[in-house]
């Protein structure tokens, strides 16, 4: 197949397995109510054959695209396939139409190809700054998410540094040194067991300790 930008390959398969965002495809997959053509709204269902053959938006590129393939299938003195007797499914499944019905993608923009991109020629004109640009971009968002990833990989090291320290502390807590945790960091408590008065052992002692105790 011919070199092509990704998007406009992309397309251009979905286009030859009837999968590309058509009114009958979109319609199928429940994101529009109709499946008419929404450029000329002649067509009962915009087909592969209507956008290729009849829409009148297209009318100036589908002739294009039907000159650049009788050239391709002509064979001696020949003449190559027309587009009244030709039906879409036979040159989209012959490879040598595949240069001009990339070209007829890129030159219509149909299913949001981009524009700007021609067989045999790549990117022209303001296209090609504008696909430099694109890279710069992508570039700027590659080094952004490295940035992020890095940020990010930080910080749960950190929180795992702060979870083993707190589940230290808990384990010590649970072995039976009194503590409490606030704000994720045990505190130790002064020891509140309470103490016995010992005995006083005559009348003197217990005056001079302040008690009532007997002897």
């Amino acid at each position: 197949m011919a070199k092509a930008p990704k998007a406009l390959a992309s397309r251009y398969f979905q286009l030859r397995l009837n999968k590309a965002p058509t009114a009958p495809y979109l319609m199928w997959t429940g994101c529009r109510t109709d499946d008419k053509c929404w450029w000329c709204r002649k067509a009962p269902k915009q087909t592969r054959e209507h956008l290729l053959k009849r829409c009148a938006r297209w009318k100036k590129e589908q002739e294009a695209l039907w000159k650049a393939i009788g050239l391709a299938t002509k064979v001696g003195g020949k003449e190559g396939w027309k587009r009244t007797s030709t039906p879409v499914v036979r040159i989209l499944a012959d490879a040598r139409c595949t240069e001009a019905l990339l070209g007829f993608l890129s030159s219509t923009y149909l299913f949001g190809t981009q524009r700007g991109w021609l067989p045999g020629k790549g990117w022209v004109g303001m296209f090609a700054e504008r696909s430099d640009l694109l890279d710069d971009i992508k570039q700027g968002v590659t080094g952004m998410r490295q940035e992020v990833v890095l940020e990010l990989k930080e910080t749960v090291e950190e929180r795992s540094i702060q979870n083993r320290a707190l589940q230290t502390q808990l384990t010590e807590a649970s072995a039976g040194r009194p503590g409490r945790v606030h704000g994720g960091i045990a505190r130790d408590l002064p020891d509140t067991t309470p103490t016995s008065t010992p005995a006083c052992v005559s009348v003197d002692d217990c005056h001079a300790a302040g008690g009532h105790g007997e002897v």
